[in-house]
């Protein structure tokens, strides 16, 4: 295996997941509130206090901390390389800072914090080994593991000074390592990862669609770490090779696509099917992925040599999402494609369902518009601050009339046009990760109609 840079993630861990403050979305506003040196977003401190129940008083304080924190992480890495091993932040039961040393930690850390704001915040914790032994000894254990046939994460944990490898199978890995002669550095250690592992899986298994090649990652082994580029295109085949034509006018490229992906013929229709045996993808049609540009080495290797291999790129290393683009088939929306001359505009009305769900007792009021590449239309707020993207009534339409984007209502009077205001009745679905219909949007929606979404009522 080759641990390439997409496949391999160094968790140096200086500062913890969860230190930053949750990132607001695009659209939020908030003033900001100075605490020293250092300006605090509202908004964010209300985040925090609201995850982490405390006060906005103490989410303030915490939040201001935190640059100071990283920059300590910082001078430390460069000015005591030879003992200290990282540190880390826990906000829960308690606001606490830590810091690792192989010895003098005590000592060391006063040099740095001694009538600072972070004095007495920081805790001292022993490690066997500094941070830039465990990034040596990364090096080593990565480049170990590329003699096997599958990918496999190695990443460095600073709260335990430890390298660590993610596995399914602690017995079968041992084995995988024995065969190909692998010993593991001292410092690292295999963790437990459940899922799906390359045990289960054969990225050389028969191609079941003649003429068509489809190449395949290797298997991964415990987690999985992927490019998170976006794609959209039509996928269709090239003399034998499968292509995505990128809707921007970039170009094609050869997908590689995950190992479990299987490739079928069905009534004369060449689709792709995830590890589930869902359809996520059909020759002739649009595709949304996630993934990014890689090399032909992303694709595992067969004997006999597969057809796939003579593909030439670029190569799309295909990562976590791929589905449809166009969803013809949602509970939430209906899709039109329109198109006339150069113009292309995608059409989203809501479901009678959704209409109920969002009453019409709000107004929006601003500028139709349309964005290229985009083609879902917008409306842009009279602030300029927000946009939305519309989600029409079921009754709507939508053309182009000398090249402006116009829609009308069911009796077919003009309700809006591009670049000219419009004032809609209806309600936003929150931007939250939490909120059920705005996920199923995110999820659902072609890749180039981003929310905010705002459920336009009847009444226009």
């Amino acid at each position: 295996m080759k641990v390439s840079k997409y496949a391999l993630v160094l968790l140096l861990m200086a500062l913890v997941a969860g230190c930053t403050p949750t990132p607001m979305p695009p659209d939020s506003q908030g003033s900001s509130l100075d605490t020293g040196s250092i300006d605090v977003n509202i908004r964010d401190a209300e985040i925090y206090a609201e995850t982490y129940r405390v006060d906005l008083e103490e989410a303030t304080r915490r939040l201001a901390l935190q640059d100071e924190i990283g920059g300590l992480n910082a001078i430390l890495l460069e000015n005591e390389p030879e003992t200290f091993a990282g540190l880390w932040l826990e906000h829960t039961p308690e606001f606490r800072v830590f810091a690792r040393f192989t010895k003098n930690g005590e000592r060391t850390l006063r040099n740095y914090t001694k009538g600072g704001s972070l004095e007495g915040l920081v805790e001292v914790v022993p490690a066997e080994i500094s941070l830039v032994e465990l990034q040596e000894e990364l090096s080593t254990t990565s480049s170990a593991l590329e003699k096997l046939s599958f990918n496999v994460v190695a990443s460095l944990n600073v709260i335990t000074n430890r390298v660590e490898v993610y596995v399914t199978d602690v017995d079968w890995f041992e084995k995988q390592l024995s065969q190909a002669g692998i010993s593991l550095p001292e410092h690292t250690i295999m963790v437990l990862q459940p899922g799906t592992g390359a045990i289960k899986v054969d990225s050389c298994s028969q191609q079941p669609v003649a003429g068509i090649a489809f190449p395949r990652q290797k298997p991964v082994e415990g987690m999985r770490v992927s490019m998170a580029a976006e794609l959209i295109g039509l996928l269709h085949v090239e003399a034998g090779c499968l292509q995505v034509d990128s809707i921007y006018g970039d170009g094609s490229v050869v997908p590689i696509w995950p190992a479990e992906y299987s490739l079928q013929e069905t009534e004369g229709v060449v689709q792709v099917l995830d590890e589930n045996l869902r359809v996520v993808a059909r020759v002739g049609e649009e595709v949304y992925m996630a993934g990014g540009f890689g090399s032909q080495d992303a694709a595992a290797k067969c004997e006999p040599q597969e057809a796939s291999l003579s593909c030439s790129g670029p190569y799309w290393v295909v990562g976590d999402t791929v589905r449809l683009n166009l969803n013809q088939d949602s509970d939430l929306f209906a899709l039109d494609l329109i198109t006339a001359d150069q113009h292309t505009a995608i059409f989203i009305r809501s479901t009678p369902e959704m209409q109920a769900a969002y009453a019409d007792d709000q107004l929006l009021v601003g500028q139709l518009v349309l964005w290229p590449p985009q083609r879902c239309p917008r409306v842009t707020s009279e602030s300029g601050l927000r946009d939305f993207m519309p989600i029409w009534p079921p009754s709507y339409s939508m053309l182009f009339e000398e090249g402006a984007l116009v829609v009308l209502n069911e009796a077919g009077n003009e309700v809006g046009r591009e670049g000219e205001q419009i004032i809609l009745s209806g309600k936003d679905i929150p931007t939250e990760w939490e909120h059920e219909e705005y996920q199923q949007l995110r999820r659902t929606l072609p890749g180039d109609c981003h929310g905010s979404y705002w459920v336009v009522g009847e009444g226009q």
